[in-house]
């Protein structure tokens, strides 16, 4: 599919499938130079899409647009590219940059009515790098669809959806189901993973807090019994589609099936609701809480990639308090 052909696309966002072709072209191009777009960069919604690099510097941008901080992009044009210097950058950038070997960074805006939609960022490297006019033609293309995605948004308004369907029961039988929680193990889930072949993906790890405290507390019944409330929790809340596995210990996983972000952050926040609630396992009361890793690709979709964020996503989630669901980049 083209860059333009992406303008004919008729999924949930015209903006986010002409990103994904741009991108797209760019590992295909490498004269084109590494290309990272953020779209939406300044809400909670915020995707970041990427091609023709690797994931360092897709990482490196999605940090610096998480922070919130305008830099990258404060001055850059609408519409055309402003040339960035490394030394101008964030370090976390400037070190990214650096040890891909790009000289400097072209950084365009796109917006809608006035609004930010994306930012779009090429890194020139000393394989070159789009020239001016392909990089206008990239943001015009982006621009015609953000405001396709606006005009959509005004004629019919977007609900967010509420998973209803009821995840199905593992057969407890079955070699790839962990027998302590009813839901797949981590070779279970695997397979799951292999089989996942889609342009898009959504993965939630799920890590309970001071669990270990619990098991020296209360006992390792008690602790496997909470285990499988948290399993069947999980369960409840989400679909046929989905998969659902118990990794270890206190750590569970859900790979979303097909599924918009927003409607994947809903369900997450639920989740992490419903872990928090009390629960009485053999009688006694127990209350957890768990950190959540929110993982979302599209494009170039890596799931291995996805877990090692998440897993980092948990470590430096913990660190700030129990019981947050974190973003991972």
């Amino acid at each position: 599919m083209s860059s333009f052909d992406a303008l004919d696309d008729q999924s949930e966002s015209v903006l986010l499938a002409a990103a994904a072709a741009a991108t797209t072209h760019a590992v295909d191009d490498r004269t084109v130079g590494p290309l990272v777009i953020v779209v939406h960069p300044t809400t909670d919604d915020r995707q970041v899409l990427a091609g023709g690099g690797n994931s360092v510097l897709r990482a490196s941008v999605s940090v610096v647009a998480g922070s919130e901080n305008p830099r990258l992009w404060a001055d850059a044009p609408t519409g055309s590219t402003t040339t960035v210097a490394l030394r101008d950058l964030p370090e976390v950038l400037r070190t990214a940059a650096d040890a891909t070997g790009t000289n400097v960074l072209h950084v365009g805006r796109v917006e809608a009515a006035g609004e930010l939609a994306a930012v779009a960022v090429w890194f020139e490297t000393a394989d070159g790098v789009a020239d001016a006019e392909a990089r206008h033609a990239t943001l015009e293309m982006l621009g015609v669809a953000a405001r396709r995605d606006r005009e959509r948004r005004a004629a019919e308004p977007v609900a967010i959806k509420v998973v209803e369907q009821p995840q199905r029961r593992y057969a407890e039988n079955d070699p790839t189901v962990d027998p302590a929680t009813g839901v797949l193990n981590r070779g279970g889930f695997e397979e799951a993973v292999d089989a996942h072949d889609t342009e898009e993906a959504t993965l939630l790890l799920i890590d309970l807090d001071d669990f270990d405290a619990v098991e020296g507390q209360m006992g390792a019944d008690i602790a496997a019994g909470v285990c499988r409330t948290i399993a069947d929790r999980l369960c409840d809340s989400t679909r046929r589609n989905d998969a659902i596995a118990h990794l270890g210990d206190a750590q569970f996983a859900v790979l979303f099936g097909d599924i918009q972000r927003n409607d994947a952050m809903h369900v997450a926040k639920r989740l992490l609701n419903l872990i928090a609630e009390p629960m009485t396992v053999d009688g006694i009361d127990v209350a957890v809480t768990a950190t959540v890793a929110f993982a979302h690709q599209i494009g170039l979709v890596d799931i291995e990639e996805m877990m090692e964020s998440a897993e980092h996503a948990v470590a430096s989630g913990k660190r700030s308090g129990p019981g947050r669901l974190i973003l991972a980049v």
